[in-house]
C-alpha cells in the first residue's frame, strides 16, 4: 500500500495508468517518450510537498486492498 508515480512504456500500460490515475490510485507521469527531466522533477516535487495528495492516494489504495485477496480488488476495479 504505497502511493506511486508511474511511466507508461507501451500502449496497454498507457491506458491502464490513465485509468489508475483517474481512479486516484497513482500519479501518471505519462508516456515515456514525452517525459522530460523537468516534468519528472515537478511531479515528484508536487507529490512530496502535497500531503493531501499522498494521503488521498494512500486512502484510495487502502480502500481497494483486500488483505485476504490483494489481487481481487484490482481485478474487480479493472473489470467494472
Amino acid at each position: 500500500e504505497v502511493p506511486f508515480l508511474a511511466v507508461a512504456l507501451n500502449q496497454p500500460q498507457r491506458d491502464y495508468l490513465q485509468y489508475l490515475s483517474q481512479e486516484g490510485i497513482c500519479i501518471n507521469l505519462g508516456w515515456y517518450q514525452d517525459l522530460t527531466g523537468d516534468a519528472i522533477f515537478q511531479k515528484t516535487l508536487d507529490f512530496m510537498e502535497t500531503p493531501s495528495l499522498r494521503e488521498g492516494l494512500l486512502k484510495r489504495i487502502t480502500s481497494l486492498i483486500d488483505k485476504e485477496n490483494p489481487g481481487g480488488a484490482v481485478l474487480k476495479l479493472l473489470s467494472s
